[in-house]
């Protein structure tokens, strides 16, 4: 996170997102250095839905799960057929115990990428996990 080259920093602040909360005070604050840097980075990119999904993704890492679902729906704003950021709605909403939701942005997924492999195998898995849920509960 010190080194001279920002996408060294960068990416190491990638990396670490997940732990960053168990950082010492030092690393704690190259870490956010490093993490600013990041987000700006991608900030800069904020036209393109590939921006939006990483730092949905990246805010996800850090646990900010709102801000990752704003980053979400942005990249489908920009660009509808973007189908990893359905997929990653649909998981974040799941994380958040709103499966229905979940579904649903799958299902929104699919009506614009019918033939989606990716797609398809997400609601079926979670098709599969809530049905298999239902029957345990019976």
């Amino acid at each position: 996170m010190r080194d001279p080259r920002r996408a060294v920093r960068t990416q190491a602040a990638w990396v670490l997102a997940p732990a960053s909360a168990s950082l010492g005070a030092d690393d704690a604050r190259a870490f956010a250095r490093a993490s600013d840097e990041l987000v700006a980075a991608q900030r800069f990119n904020a036209d393109r839905p590939e921006a939006r999904i990483t730092l949905g993704t990246y805010f996800g890492f850090l646990g900010r799960l709102p801000e990752a679902g704003s980053e979400y729906r942005a990249a489908l704003r920009l660009f509808p057929r973007a189908v990893p950021a359905y997929l990653n709605l649909a998981d974040l909403h799941r994380v958040q115990g709103r499966e229905a939701e979940g579904t649903q942005t799958l299902r929104d997924g699919l009506a614009i990428a019918p033939e989606d492999c990716h797609a398809l195998n997400s609601l079926a898995l979670t098709i599969r996990s809530a049905s298999r849920s239902a029957f345990r509960s019976a």
